[in-house]
């Protein structure tokens, strides 16, 4: 091994003073080590000083052909760790080549492949699964999004576990922001809000916006489908109200939501009656833009479920916040629908069975009718106050009716 080094370090000064390179030099001192320290060498000899050469990507070639082969009749201790070591040098190496002197060749995806499979340090696995996306070989595309899903949903069950998924975890982030395919988004966001290490969730932060920047589309998706929780769609829609995304956006997903929150065979479970909670609050706030989901009497119409909110809502937050909602809307179809509201309350008061409930309600109408300032609130006001109302109540009407003027 002296005799090696003495040979390789000679040359290293040449390249450094004259600035000849020689990869071919390399690669036959690489075929003439005896040992897996004398391989290591070579290698790392050529990842320091031909990492960004193109010539570099035969020598990988030859390297982790023979290193792969070799690997399987280790054993001893020493030499598997150095042979780990060599498959790291290796993979970095082929990083440190971007895509356009890799890409062309398909034997690298595969040799990465393999290392994968055969290396169970977490560094060499990372590393190269940060390959095939720096490489774009999209034939491994699916692969390493969902080896990212697989660990998403498996929480590492001791410290040292949770060190080795983190790093793979890290690699496949890198990967897939550079694949900058879509179709990788869903798998860094539910890795954003994870169970892993701090460093890896802002990894995936800083990895989404370069993958889409609004990601709407893919989010209404979550919460559409069965396939997710609900739990992971409350954490869908929480992202989306806190994002910096348009008004409109936000609403939109607000309404799919809702819908989905009504549509769901277990309407009353807490977790699905908050995601219709803040999809309410999300409309009140944001209110809704597409005419086409207004339509009155359509059974999956904004009206429609926030009728159902009012009526059949879970508890008051949410009967409460539909009413506020439809003000929010302010169309002449959620004005209406506030009315016929009032119209019921308005008759219970008359044949004298009004409530505690009604009492409340009844000014959380007024209020929504009034802040909309559309143009038939005060008709709709006017025959409520000739009613006999308890004066709070007939003075919060004559207080609207007069702003409306």
């Amino acid at each position: 091994m002296k005799s090696l080094l003495y040979v390789i370090l000679l040359n290293v000064s040449v390249l450094s003073v004259y600035g000849l390179e020689d990869i071919q030099f390399y690669t036959s001192q690489f075929n003439q080590a005896k040992t897996m320290a004398d391989q290591l060498l070579v290698v790392k000899t050529v990842a320091a000083n031909f990492k960004e050469d193109p010539q570099a990507l035969d020598f990988s070639l030859t390297a982790f052909k023979r290193l792969l082969a070799e690997y399987p009749l280790l054993k001893s201790t020493r030499d598997i760790d150095i042979a780990t070591d060599m498959a790291w040098y290796l993979t970095e190496l082929i990083i440190s080549l971007g895509s356009e002197a890799v890409s062309a060749d398909p034997t690298v995806g595969y040799n990465i492949w393999q290392a994968i499979k055969t290396f169970s340090s977490p560094f060499v696995r990372a590393n190269a699964i940060m390959a095939w996306g720096v490489i774009k070989d999209y034939r491994y595309f699916d692969e390493v999004a969902q080896l990212l899903e697989d660990l998403n949903t498996t929480r590492p069950y001791d410290k040292a576990a949770q060190l080795a998924s983190d790093r793979i975890a890290f690699g496949a982030i890198t990967a897939l922001e550079a694949y900058g395919d879509p179709d990788g988004y869903l798998p860094l966001f539910f890795t954003r809000y994870g169970w892993y290490t701090g460093w890896v969730k802002e990894r995936a932060a800083q990895a989404l916006p370069v993958l889409l920047a609004d990601p709407t589309d893919v989010l209404t998706g979550v919460i559409q489908h069965d396939e997710y929780s609900f739990a992971q769609k409350n954490l869908v829609l929480q992202t989306m109200d806190k994002s910096d995304l348009p008004t409109e956006r936000k609403s939109q997903i607000a309404v799919a939501a809702l819908l989905e929150g009504w549509l769901g065979k277990t309407s009353n479970d807490i977790e699905v009656i908050e995601l219709r909670k803040l999809a309410i609050d999300m409309i009140n706030r944001y209110g809704v833009a597409d005419e086409k989901v207004l339509l009155y009497g359509t059974r999956n119409s904004v009206l429609s479920l926030l009728d159902q909110s009012y009526r059949h809502g879970a508890d008051d937050r949410e009967q409460r916040g539909a009413i506020a909602a439809l003000g929010s809307i302010g169309s002449d179809a959620s004005i209406k629908q506030l009315g016929n509201y009032l119209d019921e309350i308005d008759g219970r008061l008359e044949r004298g069975y009004l409530t505690k409930v009604d009492e409340r309600y009844v000014r959380d109408i007024i209020l929504a009718i009034g802040s909309s300032g559309n143009s038939i609130a005060r008709t709709i006001l006017i025959y409520s106050s000739n009613l006999d109302w308890s004066a709070s109540v007939y003075q919060l009407l004559n207080t609207t009716l007069n702003q409306l003027q």
